[in-house]
């Protein structure tokens, strides 16, 4: 069985961003780029970034670093790239899962990207991921992994975690599992 990886830049987890300031994006990456994965090392999400990663290093000339920060179904990780300076440096890989059903089950939950990213930047980004995963030796590498891996724009990401959301939480509330 495959696993599905959902690619997420600081852009294409935007759901609650709005576009800042006239920031340069053409030019971006001028230096190393951080991927924050939400799982432990050595997982179908983790290879799939790793993999990405080296591919964006060669399309877009600056490395792409994985750094793992597992734990709290995922929410440490993505706390720490809400919480990062939104300069589309620190990037967000994740399975759907933390992204669409904790945000039922914890009060406190970050699933956006910093909220002042530049939208040229996040084009660039997304541009470059969508593109990198079309790429036939990375999706041959996926084959071989049995990994399914899934991207796109910041409205194709938003409506499937909005999707998931609303599937999950109706099976979270008839569970009468408590919010915490």
């Amino acid at each position: 069985m495959g696993l599905l990886l959902t690619l997420m830049t600081a852009a294409a987890a935007l759901l609650a961003a709005g576009p800042a300031g006239a920031q340069p994006g053409a030019d971006h990456p001028t230096k190393p780029v951080k991927i924050i994965v939400n799982v432990a090392p050595g997982g179908g999400v983790d290879t799939a970034t790793r993999i990405v990663g080296e591919r964006l290093r060669a399309r877009l000339g600056q490395p792409f670093v994985v750094e793992n920060r597992p734990g709290a179904g995922g929410n440490i990780g993505a706390e720490v790239v809400f919480q990062s300076e939104p300069d589309g440096y620190t990037l967000l890989s994740s399975s759907p899962s933390p992204l669409a059903i904790n945000g039922w089950l914890y009060k406190k939950h970050a699933i956006s990207a910093p909220p002042k990213t530049a939208t040229p930047i996040i084009v660039r980004l997304n541009q470059a991921i969508n593109e990198t995963l079309r790429e036939p030796e990375v999706l041959a590498r996926f084959r071989e992994l049995q990994v399914l891996v899934g991207g796109g724009d910041a409205a194709a990401t938003r409506k499937f975690v909005e999707d998931q959301r609303r599937l999950w939480g109706r099976v979270i509330e008839a569970a009468g599992v408590p919010q915490q």
